[in-house]
């Protein structure tokens, strides 16, 4: 985030000091902070589809538990892909 303002202000500088002559009636500022921006969003869309992978994984077919398996699994203590025990039940029913 410094990087990116302290980029945008080193462009800045270099067009009104008429260092970017090439660039003719482009604003740089305005490239520059809607590329920052469109990394920005990516960089949280990332995020967010990193943490939705989260979850435990079966420890014998190494698949997530998630969703509707996660809910089997917590149910009855075994994978629901597998079928192998998964968690220990260490409560009793009554």
């Amino acid at each position: 985030m410094v990087t990116g303002l302290f980029g945008m202000a080193l462009l800045d500088y270099a067009k009104t000091h008429e260092y970017l002559g090439w660039s003719g009636n482009v604003d740089v500022m305005k490239v520059f902070l809607m590329l920052w921006l469109i990394a920005f969003f990516v960089c949280f869309v990332m995020l967010i589809v990193k943490s939705a992978r989260c979850g435990a994984t079966c420890p014998h077919c190494r698949k997530r538990l998630q969703a509707i398996s996660a809910q089997i699994t917590v149910a009855t203590g075994f994978c629901g892909f597998c079928g192998e025990q998964v968690f220990e039940q260490t409560f009793k029913k009554a």
